[in-house]
């Protein structure tokens, strides 16, 4: 079959190639080389052993794809989801791979010499066994939002009013008088002022943790 006819193939949708691929007699190794593939949604396909040379595949959606053994070299994988994806043996020289979702992808024994993964999101990537010569893995911590616990996202806490301090009547067996909702002695009201954790804002930056590993040779 003809490269045209494997991209007509692909454009079926999965369940049509996945198909076609996983036929007894079918032995064709799909031929996509240099084929514009930017923004294609790929989920779930059956690319084992594919022909990707020089493709463009910026921006397309990979997730959970088979990738095993293919040859990307100089593959435009800019931006592309290809998280949980299959990649391992695969040929990724030269591959530009920036600002790609790498999380949980298996990346193992593949080689990507030259390739870049500049700001790829490389959390729980499996690089076992990758030849990573002369590339460039530079990566960032992207940060998140996430609502503080301290206030619960109000931006707002109760403090104890320095000009009106609660009094506490002390029994033999503790203070009397307090309000179990508010901690607050019953009938006080306490300052209320911006949370000393967040500013005010009720949210705090996280960053996301990026671990990977890397086997020695």
């Amino acid at each position: 079959m003809s490269k045209q006819k494997h991209i007509s193939k692909l454009r079926e949708g999965s369940l049509s190639w996945n198909k076609w691929r996983g036929s007894w007699w079918n032995f064709s190794k799909p031929l996509l080389q240099k084929a514009d593939l930017s923004g294609a949604d790929l989920r779930d396909f059956n690319l084992h052993r594919a022909d990707l040379e020089g493709a463009n595949l910026r921006g397309a959606n990979l997730r959970g794809a088979n990738l095993r053994e293919a040859d990307l070299s100089n593959t435009n994988l800019r931006g592309a989801n290809l998280s949980r994806a299959n990649l391992s043996e695969a040929n990724l020289n030269g591959a530009n791979l920036e600002e790609a979702n790498l999380n949980e992808t298996n990346l193992s024994r593949s080689v990507l010499h030259g390739a870049s993964l500049q700001k790829a999101n490389l959390e729980a990537v499996n690089l076992n066994g990758v030849d990573l010569r002369g590339t460039d893995i530079q990566t960032i911590k992207e940060p998140q939002m996430e609502t503080c616990s301290s206030c619960g996202g109000s931006g707002k806490i109760e403090v104890a009013d320095p000009d009106n301090p609660p009094s506490y009547n002390y029994g033999n067996n503790g203070p009397d008088y307090t309000d179990p909702s508010t901690g607050w002695p019953m009938g006080y009201t306490p300052k209320i002022t911006d949370c000393y954790r967040c500013n005010g804002n009720g949210l705090i930056i996280e960053t996301i943790k990026i671990s990977y590993v890397i086997s020695s040779q």
